[in-house]
């Protein structure tokens, strides 16, 4: 590479790529384990934007650094100018040793990112990415894996021994470019949501209801965030007595105590003033005895629930 920074020269950023593109994995993380942070998140972006390199691409791309290498060996370094690249590097320390640590992509990313990232790991791997993050996001990683991964992944870092860099520096460049595909994907997703959600608001409830429930049939996944980013608990406050009587008929009683146990007061109050003296009773009595309820419990009630006001909505 030349003098001029991969940072200031789009040019050199894709010769780069190119290169880093050609090299076995190993080497490829090796290579960028050198680099400033900042190099090697330009570099990274590139190289996932890069669909493949062909022979003629590498070819030129060493041609290039060969003529660079022999034009720099007849320059005397201007002191005014900033450090060639090689000779930054060996006054910053390696990755280890400076603020571009390996995985801390991971800790600034989206959760619902770092999740997808390590889902689909082994066991080691995901152990190997823990242990070399701060404790909070490690546990927040760790609670969101399946029970059975969980305990595998405790094992490892109980019987994890020193790492080998070249190791870590192979998973972060992979889990980095994976990463950086990812949260492209979800950010943009999540704009898009954002837009459904709006259209979705300002729909009328028939079509809110028919939207949702074709949604349901393919991608039930999307239905659901749609259904939680417009609906509520909340907006059973909206709905009048008569209606609330007719929505406590069409959902089971079963439904009610982990659905309301996380509401508001007022909303607890809304159904219960609704019911008939005794069920009314017992249901609060049983909101109250309960302790905590189990989330997914709560959110799987709750989303009955509202599918159930918004067909009655609709009508």
């Amino acid at each position: 590479m030349n003098s001029t920074s991969p940072q200031s020269n789009p040019s050199s950023l894709k010769q780069a790529a190119v290169v880093i593109k050609s090299l076995p994995q190993w080497q490829a993380a090796s290579l960028l384990s050198r680099m400033r942070a900042a190099d090697c998140a330009r570099v990274l972006e590139v190289v996932s934007e890069l669909d493949s390199v062909t022979a003629e691409q590498l070819t030129s791309t060493l041609q290039k650094f060969r003529q660079d290498a022999e034009r720099l060996r007849g320059e005397t370094p201007d002191p005014t100018q900033d450090a060639p690249f090689v000779e930054r590097r060996k006054t910053r320390g390696t990755i280890f040793d400076r603020a571009g640590k390996p995985f801390e992509f991971m800790v600034h990313t989206l959760p619902e990112v770092r999740k997808q990232l390590l889902e689909n790991e082994h066991p080691q791997n995901i152990a190997i990415v823990l242990s070399s993050l701060p404790p909070e996001i490690a546990s927040s990683c760790l609670a969101a894996l399946d029970a059975s991964v969980k305990v595998s992944v405790v094992r490892r870092l109980c019987d994890m021994e020193e790492l080998d860099k070249n190791e870590v520096n192979e998973l972060s460049y992979i889990l980095k470019l994976r990463h950086q595909k990812l949260y492209r994907r979800t950010t943009r997703k999540s704009a898009g949501v954002k837009v459904a959600v709006d259209l979705l608001s300002c729909s009328d409830p028939e079509t809110q209801r028919l939207v949702l429930e074709l949604l349901e049939q393919t991608e039930p996944e999307l239905a659901q965030e749609l259904e939680n980013a417009c609906f509520s608990m909340d907006d059973l406050l909206e709905m009048s007595d008569k209606e609330i009587k007719s929505l406590l008929a069409k959902v089971d009683t079963a439904q009610w105590a982990p659905a309301l146990k996380e509401c508001s007061f007022a909303v607890q109050t809304k159904i219960l003033s609704n019911m008939a003296p005794t069920p009314s009773k017992m249901l609060g009595h049983e909101i109250a005895k309960t302790a905590k309820v189990d989330s997914i419990t709560s959110q799987l009630a709750q989303r009955q629930i509202i599918k159930e006001a918004i067909k009655l909505n609709a009508t």
